[in-house]
């Protein structure tokens, strides 16, 4: 989400200096994302931040001033993975975004509402930015991808054109 995050940050940074160059925008370094982000926000060290919309305060009373995009839940498996449904993620090697980062916190949400527990050890997750893990995916060095996202994240349309995973549909995991 880093990444996506600050390409947004810089897009509406340049909108803005467009409209009223009088207003300044300063971006700040990469974040692991939205938690982080909040985390700044919360410490006074920044006055706006991206975050995901389910993003605890910690506190704060935050206001949404608008949503980027709608946030999907995109669930990736190599092409010829036995992973057919959520389930399947037992004692499998997850990427889950960078530690403390907005996506962490909703696929720890996500498995543990389907009862896959990583305090149980049921699943092995890889603490690293979705982009990084999009290869490690392609080259079996990790089972399965779940990023909240875009619904056309330009990352995860590259990496399913080309041919090495496919999608795993949730309504298969009810």
């Amino acid at each position: 989400q880093g990444a996506a995050f600050h390409a947004m940050a810089e897009g509406i940074a340049k909108y803005v200096h467009r409209t009223d160059p009088s207003i300044r925008i300063l971006l700040t370094e990469d974040s692991v994302g939205s938690t982080e982000n909040m985390q700044r926000l919360n410490a006074g060290e920044v006055q706006l931040a991206i975050v995901q919309n389910d993003t605890e305060p910690g506190g704060l009373d935050v206001r949404t001033l608008l949503p980027l995009h709608r946030g999907v839940c995109h669930f990736l498996v190599r092409i010829d993975s036995d992973i057919e449904n959520i389930y399947d993620l037992r004692d499998k090697t997850v990427a889950v975004g960078n530690g403390n980062s907005g996506n962490y916190h909703l696929v720890h949400e996500l498995l543990s509402h389907f009862g896959i527990l990583e305090e149980e050890n049921e699943f092995v997750p890889l603490y690293e930015s979705i982009t990084d893990c999009g290869d490690k995916l392609e080259n079996g060095e990790v089972d399965a991808i779940l990023v909240v996202t875009a619904l056309t994240s330009q990352s995860l349309s590259d990496l399913v054109r080309r041919g090495n995973v496919r999608y795993v549909s949730f309504a298969s995991s009810s």
